[in-house]
């Protein structure tokens, strides 16, 4: 097992869903805002060839959870600039990437 980071250009809009393809049976460890960069490090299997789409969801304060899937586990809660985001991970990480996910 090793430690990966993964990136992403979030908008720091109200909320944001995105997906993130990460070896089968990955563990996310920790989000956090690198050099202006929204990264997320991840507990992965070197040798896993199979990969999932891992879905997130990105929360400003003051965002109604309740509109919603319940399926959700939170993260953590980082700051950027401005903005301040709460992160949830989908509790079912698909083989399929949802076309209305970005990634």
């Amino acid at each position: 097992m090793v430690i990966f980071k993964y990136e992403y250009d979030h908008n720091r809009s109200g909320y944001e869903k995105f997906c993130m393809e990460m070896p089968l049976n990955h563990e996310v460890l920790s989000v956090q805002i690198q050099n202006g960069r929204f990264c997320v490090w991840a507990k992965v299997d070197r040798e896993q060839k199979e990969s999932v789409f891992r879905k997130f969801l990105i929360l400003g304060t003051g965002i109604d959870l309740s509109i919603f899937e319940q399926d959700m586990t939170y993260v953590c809660t980082f700051q950027q600039d401005w903005f301040v985001g709460h992160v949830f991970t989908y509790d079912d990480p698909t083989l399929l990437r949802p076309d209305h996910w970005k990634n």
